[in-house]
C-alpha cells in the first residue's frame, strides 16, 4: 500500500507543504537534507492518521 492511498483529501495541507518545500531544493545535499526529515516526518504522520 503506498502512502499517496493513505492520504485524506480533506486535509491536503500536509501534502501541499512538502512539495512547495520540494521546489525550494537546488543541490543534492539539499535534497538529502529534506528527505531525511521533512519527507520522513510526512510518511510517518499520514501512515499514523
Amino acid at each position: 500500500m503506498s502512502v499517496l492511498s493513505n492520504i485524506s483529501v480533506t486535509e491536503p495541507g500536509p501534502l501541499l507543504n512538502l512539495v512547495q518545500e520540494s521546489t525550494t531544493i537546488k543541490q543534492h545535499f539539499e535534497l538529502f537534507n529534506w528527505l531525511q526529515s521533512q519527507v520522513q516526518r510526512f510518511c510517518s504522520a499520514s501512515t499514523v492518521s
